[in-house]
Order: C-alpha cells, then sequence, then structure tokens
C-alpha cells in the first residue's frame, strides 16, 4: 500500500487562500472551484470539519459573494426584473413570500402539516414516485 505524503501547514495554507478566491470568482460553486485548483472535494469538507480558521474564512468568503451577489441582483431589479425582485423577496424572508403550495408539499413528505396537523393532502399533490408513506398507504379515493 502506497502512502500519501501529507502536506504540512505550510504547504496547505497558500492552497486554502486561493481555494477562498476561486470559490468567490467562481459564484460558490465548490465542484468548479476545486477542479480548477486540482483538489478533490473530500479536502475542501477536511479543511471545514478540521480547520476553524479555515471555516471563520469560508463563511467570511460566503458573506463576501452574498453580498456582491445582492448588490448586482439590485441592479436588476431596478432595471424591471420581476422574477429576481420575486426571488430576492423569497430570500429575504421565506416565510412571507415563499410558495404556500411548495411549503405545504415539503411539510407533508415529513409528515406534518404547516399547521402542525396530520396531513390531509390527495395523491394528486405528488407524482407516484415521490409519494410519502401516509399518502402511498392511502386507499385511492372514488370519484362518484
Amino acid at each position: 500500500m502506497i502512502k500519501k505524503k501529507r502536506r504540512t501547514v505550510t504547504e496547505t495554507e497558500p492552497k486554502k487562500a486561493m481555494f477562498l478566491a476561486a470559490y468567490v470568482s467562481n459564484l460558490g460553486n465548490i465542484a468548479r472551484t476545486c477542479k480548477e485548483l486540482d483538489i478533490v472535494r473530500g479536502t475542501y469538507y477536511q479543511w471545514m470539519k478540521k480547520d476553524a480558521k479555515f471555516k471563520t474564512e469560508f463563511r467570511r468568503a460566503c458573506k463576501e459573494l452574498e453580498e456582491g451577489l445582492a448588490q448586482k441582483a439590485m441592479t436588476f431589479a431596478n432595471a424591471g426584473d420581476t422574477t429576481l425582485i420575486i426571488f430576492m423577496l423569497k430570500a429575504l424572508n421565506r416565510s412571507k413570500y415563499d410558495d404556500a403550495f411548495a411549503r405545504q408539499k415539503h411539510a407533508i413528505k415529513e409528515g406534518r402539516q404547516p399547521d402542525g396537523s396530520l396531513p390531509t393532502v390527495t395523491r394528486a399533490v405528488f407524482a407516484e414516485d415521490e409519494l410519502p408513506p401516509q399518502v402511498a398507504n392511502e386507499p385511492e379515493p372514488s370519484i362518484h
């Protein structure tokens, strides 16, 4: 069995800094960032798990990315892009602006109604292959 050479801290720190910069320039796409830097995704996950400083810097990079995207989005929204305006409203206050149907479907998959009661939604809400157990086990409703 061939042993991998473990890299020292001084060898990995520049790679981590390059990862963070590339992550922002790749608009938060981890796979593309790893490919660009020729590292496996597992390396990124290990850094997140074992290196508190990297994790803090990664969160800072995410915030930087979010602020940059929000600024660009406002430019488009100010130009009248209504789809983007709706998307941004949902991002800012999901409980107020999110699609009620999607919330209900998600709640039912978890075995609850948005109000906490037991689900009463019919099979029509789900595709056959995504029926949650409580709906799949109910008999088909008869149409009179």
